[in-house]
């Protein structure tokens, strides 16, 4: 699960969620006081959740990260807490899902924003079925959004079309869905790739067609994220059982284990380059990427001993960039951050909070 991801924390909220190179942190002022740098027009949006202490409880949201700095933007929740695992950008549309809650012990459910305002996501009975959408996309003026829900340890990997929902696979025995890829085939005409798990094996379905992916006899695996090319699929993710953790890439159907990682969390690929960022957990976790199959490990976290995740990346005009989140590894402070070809920039005004979906463009606005 996206949620997967990683585990942003305070009591009772954490998330489900070679050659090495190394680099240094960088201050969002010393990042736009680069004279190299060739991104005046672009805009990151990056969204998560951050913790509000004047009220005491996680809050969905997403930012704006420009040159000259960034703004938080609150999205609307009508409970205590919640989480925007996914972002996506239209125009001058913004596209996130997650879920929100009213905290602990109550029913998380699923939803997506436009802009600021919240849709509920249908499942098959709100009242006991809890749900978390983990993947947004905006294709043909239509809202996919893929997660899952879950009833009495029981869960049902769902699409929705809009706030509509359909089932990928009745449980028992388990299903999830963790990622989304719309294939555009003509104006009218698309696949709809889902990439997650069944019973324990990875799998992806198109069209709601399910294809199961190589686990050489692993026990528990997952797709995380996906990425469709002409006829090739290619997805990453990872195998908790047997141990050790690895993380896993599959072009089609066939697997590879990522060197010196246990999650491989999100996949781009640009001019036929696969990027994945993940996590190599040994003991303490750190954020790393591949580049076609070679590891790039990021900076350490913010936190002495602490954790570092990468949670998502994006490749625009040759540029790599990657947003996550440190953990002081106590569970008590988080810092987000985000990633710009080898200087990790720590959003240092927000506590507690994380990044984890990122989508960049150009703002056509600026002259």
């Amino acid at each position: 699960m996206k949620k997967i991801l990683l585990f942003l924390v305070i009591s009772f909220l954490i998330f489900f969620i070679s050659s090495c190179e190394y680099f240094t942190l960088m201050s969002q002022k010393e990042w736009a006081e680069k004279s190299d740098r060739d991104e005046e027009n672009v805009i990151i949006y990056a969204s998560g959740a951050r913790f509000d202490y004047s009220a005491m409880q996680y809050l969905p949201c997403y930012w704006e990260i420009t040159k000259t700095g960034y703004k938080l933007i609150d999205l609307e929740s009508n409970n205590t807490w919640g989480i925007a695992f996914s972002i996506y950008v239209e125009g001058d549309t913004v596209y996130t899902c997650g879920f929100d809650s009213p905290g602990t012990g109550g029913l998380v459910r699923a939803c997506y924003w436009v802009n600021k305002k919240k849709y509920n996501l249908k499942v098959k009975d709100a009242s006991t079925y809890s749900s978390q959408a983990y993947q947004i996309i905006y294709k043909n003026g239509l809202v996919f959004t893929t997660g899952y829900e879950e009833n009495s340890g029981n869960t049902d990997a769902i699409n929705w079309l809009e706030q509509d929902m359909s089932i990928l696979c009745d449980s028992p025995p388990n299903s999830q869905a963790e990622c989304i890829f719309i294939q555009q085939e003509s104006s009218s005409k698309h696949y709809i790739y889902i990439g997650g798990m069944y019973s324990g094996r990875p799998c992806y379905w198109k069209d709601y067609q399910i294809t199961y992916l190589e686990d050489k006899n692993a026990t528990n695996m997952k797709v995380k994220s996906i990425y469709v090319i002409g006829n090739t699929v290619y997805s990453c993710g990872n195998k908790t059982a047997p141990v050790p953790e690895q993380a896993c890439f599959w072009k089609n159907e066939k697997l590879t284990y990522l060197p010196g990682g246990t999650d491989a969390r999100s996949l781009f690929i640009s001019n036929e380059d696969i990027y994945i960022a993940g996590v190599n957990n040994i003991g303490t976790s750190y954020s790393c990427y591949w580049k076609n199959g070679e590891k790039y490990s990021l900076p350490a976290s913010f936190f002495s001993g602490g954790n570092s995740y990468a949670n998502s990346i994006f490749v625009f005009n040759n540029n790599v960039y990657i947003g996550g989140n440190d953990d002081d590894g106590a569970g008590t402070d988080n810092r987000a951050w985000y990633y710009v070809n080898g200087e990790k920039i720590i959003l240092d005004s927000f506590f507690n909070a994380g990044i984890l979906s990122i989508f960049v463009k150009v703002d056509k606005n600026k002259k």
